[in-house]
């Protein structure tokens, strides 16, 4: 009820914010149940929100009160679903803030806790490597391992019209990539808070998503690889040609997959590419242009699979031609 309260009356609850977030924030480590933690993290937005009403300091001094506690249960949850929430909660916290309100420290705290959840992901993706190799294993192992890892995810969040990059999906994934999503979401809500200046904190972890885009690894991790490194180019602008090694190639042979989400998140990099990344990748934006009209052109590109791919590589022909068109001939 209280996360009622705050979600709808918004400013109108700032006087009760101040006795609420003390009472929120020591149950998200209220370990007896989940539907506590989970209520508490989904408070904490709307809370933020609410305490703008009383003035900068205040939020200020909320929110230095708030983020440790966020951050260690982030740290220290062992329950997925759990987990996923603290993140969602940690991604639109920063949104709601904006930059004037995150210092560095915290911004390189919350870039220290993902790439702790970065390193597990590798760790707990090597561990089920090394049961595929060992001599006993057998189908019923492999039953096991798809049993311990996969779920039915649903989850849609559309962060505009033309960035529908198959983050609207229904699909089977294990819990390990869902949690790569968040992950991706939160540093999607940084960079969208802090632009350019974020990427100093990025470089922290950016090894870990060149690991993650390596043909190795699964479609899946891929794909959100990509996703990040959209948001470097979107947001990082002209700074992201230090990053241009890595994800030229990696957009362009997306454009070629067979997974559409991949085709439609290297579409979208393209187009944000040409918006964005400034004069010096003219040649490259040119370059994309028949990989984008063939994926435009191909038979199946209004199937139910394609259409969000393919309307991605419409709109990014459209910003190359209207952004950086200086090398399409």
């Amino acid at each position: 009820m209280l996360v009622c309260y705050a979600r709808e009356l918004k400013q109108s609850f700032a006087n009760y914010v101040e006795e609420t977030v003390r009472i929120m924030v020591p149950h998200l480590k209220f370990y007896f149940h989940d539907g506590v933690r989970t209520a508490a993290a989904e408070s904490l937005p709307f809370l933020i929100e609410s305490a703008k009403a009383k003035g900068a300091e205040y939020v200020i001094s909320m929110w230095k009160y708030i983020f440790p506690e966020l951050i260690a249960a982030i740290e220290n949850e062992s329950e997925r679903d759990v987990l996923s929430e603290l993140m969602s909660s940690l991604e639109t916290c920063i949104t709601n803030l904006g930059r004037e309100f995150l210092s560095d420290d915290q911004l390189e705290g919350i870039v220290k806790v993902l790439d702790e959840h970065l390193k597990e992901h590798f760790e707990r993706a090597q561990q089920r490597l090394e049961k595929r190799k060992d001599e006993d294993y057998d189908e019923g192992v492999e039953e096991a391992l798809v049993d311990e890892v996969s779920f039915v995810v649903f989850f849609i969040s559309v962060l505009s019209i033309q960035r529908q990059y198959s983050r609207i999906l229904v699909f089977q994934q294990d819990d390990d990539v869902y949690i790569l999503s968040k992950v991706a979401d939160v540093l999607h809500s940084c960079f969208s808070v802090c632009k350019d200046y974020f990427l100093r904190y990025f470089d922290m972890i950016y090894h870990r998503f060149v690991n993650l885009a390596a043909n190795e690894r699964s479609w899946t991790e891929r794909h959100w690889a990509i996703c990040v490194m959209d948001d470097v180019v979107e947001h990082g602008g002209p700074a992201c040609e230090k990053y241009k090694e890595f994800f030229l190639p990696l957009f362009h042979n997306g454009l070629q997959s067979t997974q559409p989400e991949i085709r439609q998140a290297s579409a979208y990099g393209f187009g944000v590419l040409a918006q964005y990344g400034g004069p010096n990748f003219a040649i490259d934006c040119a370059v994309s242009v028949p990989l984008l009209a063939q994926m435009i052109q191909a038979p199946d590109s209004r199937g139910d699979d394609n259409v969000c791919a393919t309307e991605n590589a419409i709109s990014a022909v459209s910003k190359i031609l209207q952004f950086n068109s200086s090398m399409v001939s």
